[in-house]
């Protein structure tokens, strides 16, 4: 009988020890920590090459630059890009959600959206 009782009792408590093994299941959705953007306020520098063949020549590369400044989700500023005999001076009006950028940069009369 003591033997019966013991591995009643042995089963017993495997079962219970078993059933814990991934206790770390929570019911209900798990939350995500979001991440915090990068911000992208202040100088920017970089190379610049055109890919518009019937104004500039291929080989046509300079350098770039922007200024930005961030307030909120929008981000504004200027950006210069020059190399050989093409380029442009614009201004940047751009929304940021999260890390995308959209808006439009124009150069005097003309706006495109980026």
């Amino acid at each position: 009988m003591k033997r019966l009782f013991l591995s009643v009792t042995l089963v017993a408590a495997f079962s219970v020890c078993a059933s814990c093994e991934d206790s770390d299941n929570v019911t209900g959705p798990r939350l995500t920590p979001t991440p915090t953007p990068v911000p992208v306020a202040g100088p920017w520098v970089g190379t610049f090459g055109s890919d518009h063949s019937v104004l500039c020549v291929q080989t046509d590369a300079g350098m770039s630059s922007a200024q930005l400044v961030e307030t909120g989700t929008r981000v504004t500023g200027n950006l210069t890009a020059h190399g050989g005999a093409c380029g442009f001076d614009a201004l940047l009006d751009l929304t940021r959600s999260m890390n995308d950028l959209s808006g439009t940069a124009t150069d005097g009369t003309m706006t495109a959206a980026v």
